[in-house]
């Protein structure tokens, strides 16, 4: 008995020390993905290059949804003058759509971002972070002088970012719109 025991004992010891000494397997999906803040290491893939000016994202908005009938959408604006809208919850078109927006439309959102000098706003209204929740949040992200600054408006927001955030509104509206499929 004690013999069957010593077997046992020695096989389980063996497994375990050869399943270290195994290299371990590693898919190409679990390497680990880059974040904002890290760039490549040896053990990661390097940033992808970035895409051309022409068609970088320059504007987008998101705005959340609240406890009652708040428009939930988002939409891009690219520097090639593509535009995307996906609309979520009662906003003004649901479901995914596509749209041109002339160079003069997005300069003038860059122009008024300069004008209320969005690169030195806060990151999030109000700055204390006390958000109320059941007022919606507007995400203003922008692209400017190469620099890529994102603002969250839940309230109390300087007059300037609302402004920005009402012309952006106001042309999304302007764009012909076309539904395209999933």
């Amino acid at each position: 008995m004690r013999l069957f025991f010593c077997i046992v004992a020695g096989l389980i010891v063996a497994c375990a020390c050869n399943r270290q000494a195994a290299a371990p397997q590693v898919s190409e999906d679990a390497l680990p993905l880059l974040t904002e803040n890290s760039g490549p290491t040896s053990d990661t893939l390097p940033a992808p290059p970035a895409p051309p000016l022409d068609t970088a994202l320059v504007i987008a908005l998101k705005r959340s949804g609240c406890f009652g009938r708040c428009p939930v959408f988002e939409a891009q604006i690219h520097a090639d003058g593509r535009a995307f809208y996906r609309g979520i919850r009662f906003a003004p078109r649901e479901g995914f759509f596509e749209a041109h927006i002339s160079t003069t439309q997005i300069e003038a959102i860059l122009t008024k971002a300069l004008e209320i000098n969005f690169l030195s706003l806060k990151t999030h209204y109000p700055e204390s972070g006390a958000t109320i929740v059941d007022l919606p949040d507007t995400v203003t992200q922008i692209r400017l002088d190469g620099q890529l600054k994102i603002v969250t408006n839940n309230f109390d927001a300087p007059r300037g970012l609302l402004e920005l955030e009402r012309l952006i509104d106001a042309t999304l509206e302007q764009l012909d719109w076309v539904q395209r499929q999933n």
